[in-house]
């Protein structure tokens, strides 16, 4: 092999090695929805209010997510009858933006809407995910922010911390 094709096919190599994981870990995304129940007789002892939480049927408040958790932005006991729209806004540590919006409606008794999301490491980082968590997640760990509109008006804005 003369000196040339060395050189192609060192290039060839270091191309491989170095920019094949970047590439595979380079895709990472949000997965957002969302989503309305009935008021459960164990929220409307915790009362109406907005809050984040991981488990829709617990409804416990927190500020604090690890990365493998849906964190829910939760606007509870709606009750003004007629159509409603609840969206949530969510602003990662970088200043990127994702959306998840529910379309409801309310007729007799009070409803919990939410709106979801779901972290997602992409192809790269799910493939390292079980060596590490953390795995293609890097620019989506730390601090969030969630704005929660319902019919067109800002209702508030959470503040809250994803880990892993």
């Amino acid at each position: 092999m003369n000196d040339s094709n060395k050189i192609v096919v060192w290039i060839a190599t270091i191309s491989i090695v170095i920019f094949i994981p970047i590439i595979l870990l380079w895709d990472t995304s949000a997965i957002n929805t969302a989503g309305v129940q009935q008021t459960s007789e164990k929220q409307k002892r915790r009362g109406s209010g907005i809050f984040l939480t991981n488990n829709i049927e617990e409804m416990e408040e927190m500020e604090h997510f690890y990365c493998k958790d849906r964190m829910y932005a939760v606007v509870s006991e709606v009750k003004e009858k007629g159509k409603h729209m609840m969206w949530a806004e969510w602003i990662s540590p970088k200043g990127e933006r994702y959306w998840s919006q529910s379309n409801f409606s309310v007729a007799d008794s009070s409803l919990d809407a939410w709106a979801w999301l779901e972290l997602n490491p992409g192809f790269g980082g799910s493939l390292f995910s079980k060596i590490d968590p953390s795995a293609g997640m890097e620019k989506l760990l730390g601090r969030w922010r969630v704005k929660i509109f319902l019919d067109e008006r800002l209702v508030q804005e959470k503040r809250f911390i994803v880990w892993c």
